[in-house]
């Protein structure tokens, strides 16, 4: 019977789990990419929502400035820029399907609306 070699048990340990070492940075590296393009879009949605809904500018820009110090990678970045630069302009964008915003509409029966 030969001997137990720790060393030898201990190497053959670590090169069975080497891929899944490999396929668990990959797994995560994929999860922090998809998070923080989620997180982007959501910090785009913040300011868009500030300059087109609510026309408060100042937070607009906040947000998109947000988005550029956090999420400087983003496919985000070319219109969080745009945004800033003519939002409070004529150049600002007319938004699409706007005559069927629940705002401008009842809200349907038993619902509540909030102020």
């Amino acid at each position: 019977m030969r001997p137990f070699d720790l060393r030898s048990a201990l190497t053959a340990l670590a090169l069975c789990l080497l891929p899944l070492q490999c396929l668990a940075q990959t797994i995560v590296a994929d999860v922090e990419r998809v998070v923080g393009e989620v997180s982007a879009q959501a910090q785009f949605m913040i300011g868009f929502i500030y300059s087109e809904e609510l026309k408060n500018y100042d937070e607009a820009e906040k947000a998109f400035n947000d988005l550029l110090q956090h999420y400087p990678n983003s496919e985000l970045v070319e219109s969080a820029h745009w945004m800033i630069a003519h939002m409070r302009s004529e150049d600002a964008p007319a938004l699409v399907g706007a005559d069927s915003d629940s705002a401008r509409h009842p809200a349907p029966k038993g619902a509540v609306r909030k102020p």
